[in-house]
């Protein structure tokens, strides 16, 4: 892979970046706003069609499900089913705020990884004390692979997720 491989790969990483930058700011946004308006854990339950009860998670100390009863006031069980909701919400968008971060760790590296790559191909002057000699080998940081020569890298299709992460060879 050549140094406009390089870059265009780096351009391809810094919009999945950007993109998941964007994600987490929005759900983390929109948790807040779930957060504020209110959050209730319980499974609804309605008894005769009509009362609302609400079953918790856990039990009480007698070992009973924890029980809690709404009634038939439309207000109040619209606030409430709501705030069951807010919380169906919730998880869900921080457990896609968990995986895009996850993402940004990954995309980071990546890009840390391509920068490393550009700066070992990048000419040195000829006093430099971190140059090596063109017929030494060079470890890519990749995959610890020892490349003969750092100007013919090549772009490889991960197994694991489609193009999602490089291979260096």
């Amino acid at each position: 892979m050549d140094a406009a491989e390089i870059i265009e790969h780096a351009n391809a990483l810094k919009s999945h970046l950007l993109a998941a930058i964007q994600e987490v700011s929005f759900n983390t946004s929109r948790m807040k706003v779930l957060d504020d308006a209110g959050r209730i854990y319980a499974t609804p339950h309605w008894r005769d069609g009509k009362y609302l009860y609400l079953l918790h998670p856990g039990r009480d100390q007698d070992g009973k499900r924890v029980r809690e009863y709404i009634g038939a006031n439309s207000d109040r069980i619209k606030e409430t089913l709501q705030k069951v909701e807010n919380a169906r919400k919730f998880d869900e968008l921080d457990r896609q705020t968990r995986w895009a971060s996850r993402e940004l760790e990954r995309v980071s590296w990546q890009m840390q990884t391509l920068i490393t790559d550009l700066e070992r191909m990048a000419p040195r002057p000829s006093g430099d004390a971190g140059s090596s000699s063109s017929s030494a080998p060079v470890t890519n940081t990749l995959n610890s692979a020892v490349v003969t020569d750092p100007l013919n890298l090549e772009l490889q299709a991960s197994p694991i997720e489609e193009s999602h992460h490089v291979h260096i060879r």
